[in-house]
């Protein structure tokens, strides 16, 4: 009975071992390889030193993290040199701001040449957020206050700006708990559209000068601008006109959401340029213009997202997250 009972057991054990090595593994992301005194760390847990006794999954999340050492290293290595530079753009633009790297190359884009306006998608946890946080910081390197001004809507709890100083270029900031202080918002902007307009025909000139030193371009960013849009009709027809008429007047629109859900029709059609982030659904992608192919992971520390753009192919790149190496 002894025997019976003990090969019994040892049977249930080593099924439920064979089990669990043959079992499919769901789509896993961001674990840490490490080593340490000549071990090898698995999110901090130490895996026996002959690999003959690792699962298949850890055979393969340890070859995939070797075999992405030299992408790693080359986006250190451009990180660093953002960094030197405060996030600021190599390259002489209209508005270029640099976003990252793509094929182990520095990622930019012209918000003025290439858009003139930005549509980030992506679902919650995916780096929205972290994108215009970039973004920001980046325009205001390479453009001076005197060259340029922010107006800023934040109605994600009002973490957007949380850390960052931009107060030499910021005209006016907002968030979802200010309630008061937001028609006063909108109404500033409408009043920004229609004061370009009166001096560009008191000029004598048909559209923005981006040559002229005396006129700043005005860059309006919104997160989460579906519910931006919800809490007042006032919001949709004053982001609608400065999608629709903001190129001419040197006002640049970059608006997030979580998907395409409640964003207006007429506002979406003047947002030429898309950036859908890693997990956006891959109907979403089509519908934003781009292919349905599934948008890779990125390494860690950094974010990946897709460029959509009606001018050229779609090309992926990896954001990195501030304050993160």
């Amino acid at each position: 009975d002894w025997l019976i009972a003990y090969m019994t057991a040892a049977s249930l054990i080593l099924s439920s071992i064979i089990a669990k090595r043959r079992s499919p593994q769901s789509a896993e992301t961001a674990h840490q390889v490490s080593y340490r005194r000549n071990r090898i760390y698995l999110d901090g847990k130490k895996l026996p030193r002959s690999s003959l006794l690792w699962l298949p999954r850890w055979n393969r999340l340890v070859y995939e993290h070797i075999k992405a050492q030299p992408a790693t290293f080359e986006l250190g290595r451009l990180l660093d040199r953002a960094k030197a530079q405060s996030f600021r753009s190599a390259s002489a633009g209209k508005l270029r701001v640099w976003l990252g790297a793509s094929a182990g190359k520095d990622f930019e884009l012209d918000l003025v040449q290439d858009g003139p306006h930005v549509f980030v998608v992506g679902p919650t946890g995916s780096g929205k957020s972290q994108l215009l946080r970039l973004l920001l910081t980046s325009a205001t390197s390479t453009h001076s206050p005197a060259r340029l001004q922010l107006m800023v809507a934040d109605f994600k709890g009002s973490a957007l700006l949380q850390g960052l100083n931009f107060a030499p270029w910021m005209l006016m900031q907002v968030d979802d708990l200010q309630v008061d202080q937001q028609p006063a918002f909108w109404n500033r902007l409408s009043e920004e559209l229609t004061s370009r307009e009166t001096r560009f025909k008191n000029d004598g000139k048909s559209s923005f000068d981006y040559l002229d030193p005396s006129h700043p371009q005005l860059l309006v960013v919104v997160d989460e601008v579906a519910a931006a849009c919800k809490s007042s009709p006032k919001v949709v027809e004053v982001l609608s006109a400065v999608a629709a008429r903001g190129r001419s007047l040197g006002v640049v629109l970059v608006v997030a959401n979580q998907g395409l859900s409640q964003v207006p029709r007429e506002m979406l059609l003047n947002l030429r340029l898309r950036i859908a982030l890693a997990g956006t659904d891959q109907v979403e992608l089509v519908q934003l213009g781009g292919q349905s192919k599934k948008i890779s992971n990125s390494q860690p520390g950094w974010l990946a997202a897709r460029l959509i753009s009606q001018a050229g192919p779609d090309q992926d790149f990896d954001f990195v997250l501030l304050g993160q190496d």
